[in-house]
């Protein structure tokens, strides 16, 4: 069943990646399920679940596009950021020209996200 607005969600089982994205879920009248991404797939297969809020870059590493019949891109809704992070010890071991390629590499990803997006 296609999520078009948030009222859609109602009765719906939605895996939620954080305590915040439950809670709007749950203000949705829909019930939140916290899992971790990796049973996603098979939780939808199965019927544990009926969609998961999950950001774009995430559906695609845990291939869910053969599962998830029915995405909703664009709902302006809040979703766990995602971070590099790195121990301040090894950062300030990497020479500059590897601190500039790790900065290079997050902003690449970010740009990426921001392209998918707009699609």
């Amino acid at each position: 069943m296609p999520v078009l607005m948030p009222e859609d969600v109602k009765g719906m089982k939605i895996r939620v990646p954080s305590r915040s994205t439950g809670l709007q879920v749950e203000a949705w009248d829909g019930s939140p399920v916290s899992m971790p991404v990796s049973e996603t797939c098979n939780a939808i297969q199965t019927g544990v679940i009926d969609g998961a809020m999950i950001d774009t870059t995430a559906t695609r590493a845990f291939r869910l596009g053969g599962v998830a019949t029915c995405p909703t891109l664009g709902m302006d809704a809040t979703n766990s950021p995602f971070f590099i992070l790195m121990n301040r010890d090894v950062w300030s071991s990497l020479s500059d020209k590897d601190q500039a390629a790790v900065v290079e590499v997050g902003g690449n990803l970010q740009a990426i996200v921001d392209a998918m997006r707009t699609q």
